[in-house]
């Protein structure tokens, strides 16, 4: 799932166990991994992101307020109050014990080459982009679909 972007000149991790192919010795550079979408999807891909680069500067953009939760658990929760920790993922600690920096509330609009602007105008620089933003449901033009108490 995580790819290399490489560049001439451009070094990646330090040990020969860590470098992609065709990088040489005597490297330097942290890898930038930058992850849009802040879902199961993107979580998984942090974290294996992680097994393979200790060093990497790992950071997951997504637009909702919160943490990753477990979307499919939602449907228990209709009608009930529950504390929105009770559904994430993972607590915020499990991303600072892994060096994971997570920004919510933020969209990436625009991606160069090295670059990608959220819709604050936020920079993030990066080597290697994944697109984690997952799926839109169709929702067929059904009457009465737009009703109170419909949900679509």
């Amino acid at each position: 799932m995580i790819g290399y972007a490489r560049s001439v000149g451009q070094a990646r991790t330090c040990s020969k166990r860590s470098r992609p192919p065709g990088v040489k010795r005597g490297c330097s550079k942290t890898r930038r991994v930058l992850i849009v979408g802040n879902s199961a999807g993107g979580v998984a891909a942090a974290e294996a992101a992680r097994k393979q680069d200790a060093r990497a500067e790992i950071r997951i953009v997504g637009r909702e307020p919160y943490l990753a939760y477990h979307r499919p658990r939602l449907s228990f929760l209709l009608g009930k109050k529950a504390p929105v920790g009770s559904f994430l993922l993972h607590k915020k600690e499990w991303y600072d014990d892994l060096g994971i920096t997570v920004v919510t509330g933020r969209s990436i609009v625009s991606a160069g080459s090295s670059v990608a602007v959220d819709d604050q105008g936020t920079e993030y620089g990066y080597d290697v982009m994944v697109l984690a933003t997952g799926g839109v449901a169709l929702i067929p033009p059904i009457k009465g679909k737009d009703l109170p108490g419909v949900f679509a």
